[in-house]
């Protein structure tokens, strides 16, 4: 029963693919260095969530699940014993920080942001563009952890709704299950369920950032199993700080137009010079057939 158990959770958790068509594109933005590694190595990398910019970004979701946990504390007289205990772990497991599965991340936009001047001084002045459908396929292929794609949710009621959706899924099934069973695997029932919220939290922002229109894939693993997957991760030094990541896609073969679409050169004092710099990257690295366009957005005079 604990298999079924997994799966009704993992279906309420893995919204990956909302409305997407498989030639929708995404453009992930990025640095003139970065632009240069990528090509390069002919690899697209997922950062280790706790060493991003903005860790608030993890505790924001983690404080939503809190929130939603509490709810149902504080109105216990509807719950049975077991579900109680298991909420009461729960909380105990999203307040200590250490027992949270390990997060990769890589952080796309849709095609209708691919010009937007706020990301472009934000994120780097060159933005890669892949079809979803590439994404999901090489994903899915290469990254042995568990692989998500999806929007990013901005409105806190729907990520509200998300949650309790999750956590009222998760006690009807219990309920149809022995007590004996339960308890005998109650570690296995609790592990599944903190490793869906995790799951879905991932895709939460705060809504002073809707206008990214963000979209993120995301490999997941939990603690427990991190040992079977260091082989996977690898480190970088960025600005003198030391992150590590995963290889999110990688690619081995000149047919590169099926991998990349195009590489838009954001506003910049030296359009010219920017974009003979990226076709002698694409002519270095052996890249023919990807489109090269300029922003049609102004450059943004700071004075």
């Amino acid at each position: 029963m604990k298999n079924e158990f997994w799966e009704v959770i993992k279906n309420m958790s893995d919204y990956s693919g909302n409305d997407f068509n498989p030639n929708d594109i995404f453009y992930h933005y990025t640095s003139e260095i970065a632009l240069e590694g990528i090509l390069e190595k002919r690899e697209l990398w997922a950062t280790n969530f706790s060493f991003l910019n903005d860790k608030n970004e993890i505790l924001y979701g983690i404080k939503i699940v809190i929130e939603k946990i509490n709810y149902f504390l504080d109105n216990k007289k509807k719950l049975d014993e077991y579900f109680i205990k298991l909420l009461e772990n729960l909380k105990i497991r999203f307040e200590n920080e250490n027992m949270y599965p390990e997060v990769f991340v890589t952080s796309f936009i849709q095609e209708k942001n691919k010009n937007d001047v706020n990301l472009w001084e934000r994120y780097g002045n060159y933005n890669l563009g892949f079809k979803w459908e590439i994404i999901q396929q090489h994903a899915r292929n290469y990254t042995n952890f568990n692989y998500f794609f999806s929007k990013v949710i901005y409105d806190k009621g729907i990520q509200m709704h998300r949650i309790d959706s999750i956590l009222r899924s998760a006690q009807e099934s219990l309920a149809k299950i022995s007590e004996n069973e339960k308890e005998s695997e109650f570690e296995i029932y609790r592990d599944c369920l903190f490793m869906a919220l995790s799951i879905v939290i991932t895709f939460f922002k705060h809504k002073a950032f809707i206008n990214e229109n963000e979209v993120r894939a995301a490999g997941i693993i939990s603690h427990d199993k991190m040992n079977e997957y260091y082989e996977y991760i690898h480190f970088t030094k960025i600005s003198q700080k030391v992150k590590p990541y995963i290889k999110l896609i990688q690619w081995d073969f000149v047919d590169d137009n099926y991998i990349i679409e195009e590489i838009l050169i954001g506003p910049t004092n030296y359009p010219k010079s920017s974009e003979k710099l990226v076709n002698m990257f694409l002519k270095k690295h052996n890249y023919k057939h990807i489109k090269v366009e300029k922003a049609d957005v102004p450059l943004r005079n700071n004075n």
